[in-house]
């Protein structure tokens, strides 16, 4: 069994929220595989259970030479730390019969959250106009955050390519109250 992506590190996602990742499991070998399990062996902090299949998939099952299969995965921090665990694939392998695939994330709360989280322009021809994107800011008050945000500057990080940039922004300086956006 070959798994990919071989490592599956979810990043940083704020506490509360969802990530979700596919894996890609494919019978590399030249005869069929039984696959006997599938499990999360949580790993740091012990018995954490930010890292779950979202779909389980019943076993025993057989999987052909050249077969695959998909597994969706879910990481849910409930707290501000840095979080490990393996996926385990039990089989009749005889040279693997436990594949592991590492699976790591790390969360924080955050006073103010953008989304949508990734901007996804899909393929554009050199030289021509791309879709435009809006991004929404909020200011999600808890404990941690009190009062008003204050929203200073809005800018495109260090290392962004010259083909991205920012056709309008909001006045600034600009206070935001708990639950306010801004675009």
């Amino acid at each position: 069994l070959v798994a990919t992506p071989g490592v599956m590190n979810f990043g940083l996602v704020p506490v509360g929220r969802t990530s979700k990742r596919s894996l890609l499991v494919e019978n590399k070998g030249f005869g069929r595989c039984q696959v006997n399990g599938i499990a999360i062996r949580p790993q740091m902090p012990a018995k954490n259970t930010a890292f779950r299949l979202l779909r389980e998939r019943k076993t025993p099952f057989v999987l052909e030479s050249g077969g695959r299969f998909q597994l969706m995965l879910s990481f849910a921090p409930g707290q501000e730390l840095s979080y490990q665990s393996q996926l385990e694939l039990q089989s009749d392998d005889t040279v693997k019969p436990n594949y592991l695939i590492r699976l790591s994330g790390s969360s924080r709360l955050y006073c103010l959250e953008v989304l949508p989280s990734l901007g996804d322009f899909g393929a554009v021809k050199v030289g021509c106009a791309t879709p435009k994107r809006s991004f929404e800011v909020f200011y999600l008050a808890s404990a941690q955050c009190k009062g008003e945000a204050k929203v200073t500057k809005v800018a495109l990080g260090t290392g962004t390519s010259a083909a991205f940039r920012l056709d309008a922004a909001p006045v600034l300086p600009l206070a935001l109250k708990a639950g306010q956006s801004m675009q």
